[in-house]
């Protein structure tokens, strides 16, 4: 196993996130325990949003593509607009609300310069209120960072191993104790950051960071 990196706050020069849509996500729905939730890209036509308004754009262009090599062909979620350096594309999964969570998807960097990145959002209250464990091909780290009144502050980061063009499995599992990060099944960090403890899911990326999402699911654990 990869070395568990319990970490002190670093507060990322109090930068101020570009917010893109102002928005809570919709009414908040307790998921009962037990309730398993997974959001379908292969039932949706290439070129739209998820079926039924399941997902609220905040930043990017994101929307179903086909990849028949997907890990669940023949569709998956893709991020393809450049934003600038400090903007973050990113969607969340409208309604749904999870205290003791457990989130994961396939996240694959495709291309990007400033600075490729991808990563789930998790204990989403508004636009500027969140938390997003995430994984960067510059620095070959997984970081967890709560976005607090738009400011971001980096919880705990770990060294680990992040390709461009590649599958990896990244996966969240929340109470209101602590969080774990894990990537590729091996746990690369945790911490017991409380600030939120319960909110919304979603997906992210960075700056001009094109990314795909396969496999997305969230479970309300008993």
């Amino acid at each position: 196993m990869r070395g568990v990196f319990l970490a002190t706050t670093l507060v990322l020069g109090c930068v101020p996130t570009t917010q893109g849509r102002d928005t809570t996500g919709g009414t908040d729905e307790r998921q009962p325990a037990g309730t398993i939730y997974r959001l379908h890209f292969d039932s949706s036509s290439p070129g739209v949003l998820p079926a039924d308004g399941e997902l609220i754009i905040i930043l990017g262009g994101w929307a179903i593509d086909d990849e028949l090599g997907a890990p669940s062909a023949p569709n998956v979620l893709r991020q393809t607009e450049a934003r600038y350096p400090d903007e973050y594309p990113r969607a969340v999964v409208r309604d749904r609300v999870f205290e003791k969570l457990s989130l994961k998807a396939k996240c694959r960097i495709d291309a990007g310069e400033t600075h490729p990145a991808c990563g789930l959002m998790f204990r989403f209250q508004d636009s500027r209120n969140y938390m997003v464990a995430w994984m960067g091909v510059p620095e070959q780290e997984v970081h967890l960072v709560l976005v607090k009144d738009g400011v971001r502050e980096e919880m705990a980061r770990s060294v680990a191993t992040v390709q461009v063009g590649r599958w990896h499995d990244l996966e969240v599992r929340a109470t209101p104790l602590e969080t774990v990060i894990k990537l590729d099944g091996q746990t690369v960090l945790s911490n017991n950051n409380s600030s939120f403890v319960r909110g919304k899911v979603g997906v992210w990326s960075e700056s001009d960071t094109t990314v795909s999402f396969d496999d997305f699911e969230a479970r309300e654990l008993e």
